[in-house]
């Protein structure tokens, strides 16, 4: 899934504590040369860290409970507007009430 990948280079907050730097900055995420994966593991080499490793699950599962991943975060990069766009059905559909259930018989 190219997207969810992207959206982790957008959220650089969480990008900075898995890298352990704090000035990560992924100016075109959802525009990466290769695809999304490809560029996490080229941007750990480049900072002599450990890659994401071969599972993208277990990725995910560490960038959410070690590195604090947000959608919302990511929503918020201007470059980014499937994660913005995904941000918003969730706002809007927690604004929503719920359908009305009909009375039991």
């Amino acid at each position: 899934m190219k997207a969810l990948e992207a959206w982790f280079l957008a959220d650089s907050q969480a990008m900075n504590a898995w890298l352990k730097i704090d000035d990560f900055h992924e100016p075109q995420p959802e525009a990466t040369p290769d695809k999304p994966w490809e560029r996490l593991k080229q941007i750990a080499s480049e900072h002599g860290k450990r890659g994401p490793g071969a599972s993208k699950v277990a990725f995910t599962q560490k960038l959410l409970k070690h590195w604090g991943f947000s959608i919302a975060r990511a929503a918020q990069h201007a470059a980014c507007p499937s994660a913005k766009e995904l941000a918003d059905y969730f706002r809007a559909a927690a604004l929503t009430p719920p359908p009305s259930l009909p009375p039991p018989p």
